[in-house]
């Protein structure tokens, strides 16, 4: 039992030590999770510049308009006065995140 128990806390380390590590090797910054309500929101990944342990990466891509157009993401319609909850897996670092609206006529 005991062999069993010291088995079970050294996988559980090292899957928690391995999904650290790849966090750090990463070459993408991490998805958010939205939600408005109980609605999901889908998202898409769009320009960034990523610092990660090894490396630091920038990447541009297609204008709001052509990744919606690209990623086919459907629209998500709430009344006027919701709120939005932006959220990801680890908390970001203070001062390392922008959001940018995007307004059509």
């Amino acid at each position: 039992m005991k062999k069993f128990l010291i088995t079970l806390l050294v996988l559980i380390a090292l899957g928690i030590g391995g999904d650290f590590v790849t966090g750090l090797f990463s070459a993408k910054p991490p998805l958010p999770i939205i939600t408005v309500g109980e609605k999901k929101v889908e998202v898409a990944q769009g320009s960034y510049c990523w610092n990660g342990l090894l490396n630091s990466v920038c990447a541009d891509t297609s204008s709001p308009p052509e990744l919606i157009k690209n990623q086919e993401l459907k629209p998500v319609i709430v009344p006027p006065d919701s709120q939005l909850k932006i959220e990801f897996k680890d908390e970001p670092k203070e001062n390392t995140l922008v959001v940018n609206r995007w307004l059509t006529n």
